[in-house]
């Protein structure tokens, strides 16, 4: 059974309608009820990103491919508004470190960012691996929710 305690941190992976990107990445946090408070890069038009954060019934959403649980906000003494701090100054630019203008910037660039910035400040501790093996792992659980036409939650093996 998938349980999910206030403050539980997550990577979104949400359908779309793209053969390039077929996913879009958030993160979440559950706040309780039926609500998380989300946190994600959107582009509204073409060129143009921008920082995003709502309120939102994630496990409901119609786009939700899968959920991969990866923390919990509790343990590391941040609020909503600190989390909401810190990734609010995420750059819309791809970092040398994962290509540099050679990679065009996208939702997975941010969250990657985003989850080195959660690592950075203890927000979450990676097991084993790097936030790429988190994404990869997120990415897998969409890709099953795909094939079997269903939402998947599941806990990460690489982060807490």
């Amino acid at each position: 059974m998938f349980a999910v305690q206030p403050g539980d941190i997550f990577v979104c992976c949400y359908n779309r309608q793209s053969d390039i990107l077929p996913f879009h990445y958030a993160l979440a946090i559950y706040i309780h009820g039926n609500t998380f408070r989300v946190f994600q890069a959107v582009n509204p038009s073409i060129t143009l990103w921008k920082y995003e954060t709502k309120d939102s019934y994630v496990l409901s959403s119609q786009r939700l491919a899968a959920v991969n649980k990866i923390g919990n906000l509790e343990r590391s003494g941040k609020t909503i508004s600190d989390i909401d701090a810190l990734l609010s100054v995420v750059e819309h630019r791809t970092p040398k470190d994962h290509g540099g203008r050679k990679v065009t910037y996208n939702c997975i660039i941010w969250t990657k960012v985003a989850l080195r910035k959660l690592c950075d400040a203890e927000v979450i501790r990676l097991t084993v691996g790097d936030v790429s093996d988190v994404l990869d792992e997120s990415h897998a659980f969409a890709l099953e929710a795909k094939a079997t036409d269903s939402s998947v939650r599941k806990v990460s093996r690489y982060a807490r």
